[in-house]
């Protein structure tokens, strides 16, 4: 392949965000082990359809019961708030990449934390363009 046509294909993955949504269907895939994968497939591919037609979120591999249960993890006895290196790690954890690092604060609070988490986990199941 020259360079221009690999350039051109790559080009084409991230405009189409390719990669987010095979890592999607796979996550996916790997949490919820379905019986019938392709099946599975079919439908989660659909459901992405449908809310990008109703320009919604897609379906998001973790919810909010997920997101508190992450929290509680990291905040046994219960403070309301983790470290900034425990939210940075979280947040790998959830696999989201584009989030607020929020330097200027050595805690992060459950709100806080739900709504980077939440925004974050919407734009990695939005595997298509807005």
């Amino acid at each position: 392949m020259s360079v221009d046509r690999t350039s051109e294909a790559s080009e084409y993955l991230k405009n189409h965000r390719i990669p987010e949504l095979m890592e999607n269907l796979t996550s996916q895939l790997i949490y919820q082990q379905p019986e019938n994968p392709r099946e599975f497939l079919k439908e989660y591919l659909k459901s992405l359809k449908e809310a990008k037609e109703r320009r919604a979120d897609g379906p998001k591999l973790f919810g909010p019961d997920n997101l508190q249960s992450l929290f509680g993890m990291l905040d046994p006895v219960g403070s309301g708030h983790i470290t900034r290196l425990q939210y940075l790690e979280a947040m790998k954890i959830l696999g989201i990449q584009n989030f607020g690092q929020h330097e200027d604060k050595p805690t992060i609070d459950f709100d806080l934390f739900e709504q980077e988490a939440t925004h974050g986990l919407s734009k990695a199941s939005t595997t298509y363009k807005r």
